[in-house]
Order: C-alpha cells, then sequence, then structure tokens
C-alpha cells in the first residue's frame, strides 16, 4: 500500500486559515481584496478620506464651474462642495509671452521654469464662492470640512496666446492651459497617506485680468 501524504493547514498567528488568511493587511489590496486564503493584503478600500476624494475626482476634468483670473485657477463640482485651486506666484515683469511656461513643483524638487505657487484641494460647501470675485456675500462664505495638502507632482500654467495690456501699465490679458501631472496629495487628517490626482488638463482658460 503505498504511503498517503496529508497536508495540514498550520496557521502560527492570530489570522485564522483559510478565508481571509493572509501575511499583511494594511494598505491598498495589491493583488485582490476578495479575502480569500492566499490573498497577501485584503484591505479592501482606501482610507477614507482617499476614497471619498478618489470618487469625486474621478470626473475632475469635466467639473463645471471652472474660474480664473491673474495667475490662477479654480475648478469646483457643480454642487460647490469639492474644489481644487492652484495659484502661481509670478510676476509680471516681464510680461507673460506664448509659449512660456510657469510650473509648481509640489515635492520641492527642481523642475525647468519653476515658480513659487500652491495647490490645494477642499471638501465642504459654498467653496469657490469668493474664487476671482471682490463682490462678497457673507452669505455664501465657503466652509472647508477637510482639505488635501499636495506632496508629489506639478502643476503647470502654459501660455497659448496673449490679448496685451488690460489698459496701459495694466496687467497683460493671456490665454493659456493648466496642467495636472503625477499629483499626489495627503488628507490634512491623515498625513501619511498617499491619494492619487489624475493628470487633467484644462485648456483656453483667461488669466491676467483682475476682481474688480
Amino acid at each position: 500500500m503505498r504511503p498517503i501524504l496529508v497536508l495540514l493547514c498550520v496557521c502560527f498567528s492570530f489570522t485564522a486559515c483559510g478565508p481571509g488568511g493572509d501575511d499583511d493587511d494594511s494598505g491598498v489590496a495589491d493583488d485582490d481584496d476578495s479575502g480569500v486564503a492566499g490573498d497577501d493584503d485584503d484591505t479592501t478600500s482606501l482610507p477614507a478620506d482617499c476614497s471619498a476624494l478618489t470618487a469625486a475626482l474621478a470626473d475632475l476634468a469635466s467639473w463645471p464651474v471652472q474660474t480664473s483670473c491673474s495667475y490662477f485657477f479654480s475648478a469646483s463640482t457643480s454642487a460647490n462642495d469639492y474644489r481644487l485651486a492652484v495659484s502661481f506666484g509670478v510676476p509680471e515683469t516681464p510680461p507673460p509671452t506664448v509659449g512660456t511656461s510657469f510650473v509648481i513643483s509640489l515635492d520641492g524638487n527642481a523642475v525647468a521654469n519653476q515658480v513659487t505657487g500652491s495647490l490645494q484641494i477642499q471638501a465642504g460647501s459654498n467653496l469657490n464662492t469668493w474664487d476671482c470675485n471682490d463682490a462678497l456675500d457673507p452669505s455664501m462664505e465657503p466652509v472647508v470640512s477637510q482639505q488635501w495638502n499636495p506632496i508629489a507632482g506639478t502643476a503647470t500654467l502654459q501660455v497659448t496666446a496673449v490679448d496685451g495690456e488690460a489698459w496701459p501699465g495694466g496687467p497683460t490679458l493671456f490665454t493659456g492651459d493648466i496642467i495636472l501631472q503625477d499629483v499626489d496629495v495627503e488628507p490634512g487628517t491623515q498625513p501619511g497617506t498617499t491619494c492619487g490626482v489624475p493628470d487633467t488638463t484644462w485648456t483656453d482658460r483667461s488669466f491676467g485680468w483682475l476682481p474688480g
């Protein structure tokens, strides 16, 4: 009679053998999130502050409320409950020319055409009410319930057309594109957690003019 080989499941941790057993249950699932045996990461979802943001950013390029002025751009959802804003710290002298790019490095690494600036993503209500608007309505004050701060990537303002000075000695009016590349942010409530932002381009935005 041939010997019969019997394989036993032996578990040396507090994780049960069989369904749900794994050797790493932190972070986002990197092969499958079904929790079956053999899964090496059975986390089923992103951290809460990234999960909500990821859903909101799914159609970032088509967020319908888009505002630009001076060297500033913002985009918001129709409900005005999510907002992405980019501000470029660009001097007016020399004036912008077609083909010029202004780039914000969001991780601090040196890049070509680098300028100072900022990017922020927020959740809340009435978020873009004060963007490029000097007729402020106190009843429509922006309320921020969560903010995500950039930790990687670049934001670029590319000049595509120049219209000239708004008035003698005034700001130069121009048209440009806003380009986000490889942007990651972290929620203010969960430092160290990385949330990805889709690469996105907004074209033919008007810049240079000031509110008022």
